[in-house]
């Protein structure tokens, strides 16, 4: 059953230049979790079994946090997504499909950790926590932005942001990401980084953390 609760309306589509846009679906979080698989690169820091591992836990995970999601269509097939979790505003796809899926992947994961990956994992943790465990001003976090490798740089992560500016015009956004993902284009988009720690790792010489925030 699909837990498919749209801002704008079941099934309705709106076309934002050469895309459309839709709300995301519980019935896309498989596909968003590849996505976000092939996209995050966790298989430079922890291999390719590992990582796939932890990449579909996060994702998973996002899900259950997310207020808000969309999908970007390219002739009616999924090339994207963005989920946002807004201030004080409930989970919008949480349900116990997804969070059978965290748990599972996320036991898999923590589970086969070497000492040295847990100790890793911990201090991102506990960066994560400092910024986001308390109010930082922030009305909002994105959690979630990826695309489909096979459609790079054709402007998917822009428009998504886009349509998350035009329902939340004002708002102060933050993130969390790091140096395996594209952070030019966060700064290209008005991001500024607010934050950063660098973690010592021998599997991914100069890993570092940040924080970036825009108000939209």
């Amino acid at each position: 059953r699909s837990v498919f609760l749209s801002p704008f309306g079941k099934n309705h589509l709106i076309i934002v230049g050469m895309y459309s846009i839709r709300p995301f679906d519980i019935e896309d979080a498989d596909l968003l979790a590849s996505f976000g698989y092939e996209g995050i690169g966790f298989e430079k820091m922890l291999g390719q079994q590992l990582g796939r591992i932890y990449a579909y836990a996060i994702a998973y995970g996002h899900m259950m946090l997310a207020s808000e999601g969309y999908a970007c269509l390219d002739k009616g097939k999924p090339i994207g997504f963005l989920l946002y979790k807004e201030k004080g505003k409930e989970p919008r796809y949480a349900c116990p499909e997804l969070e059978k899926r965290e748990k599972e992947y996320l036991e898999r994961f923590l589970s086969s950790l070497s000492p040295e990956e847990a100790s890793v994992g911990a201090k991102v943790d506990a960066f994560i926590l400092d910024y986001f465990g308390s109010d930082k001003g922030d009305d909002g976090e994105l959690l979630f932005l990826c695309s489909d490798l096979n459609h790079k740089e054709r402007g998917i992560g822009r428009t998504l942001l886009e349509k998350l500016a035009e329902n939340h015009k004002g708002s102060r956004i933050a993130l969390l990401s790091d140096s395996n993902c594209n952070l030019a284009f966060y700064e290209a988009m008005g991001f500024g980084k607010i934050r950063e720690l660098s973690i010592p790792n021998p599997k991914l010489p100069g890993y570092t953390c940040y924080i970036y925030a825009k108000t939209l």
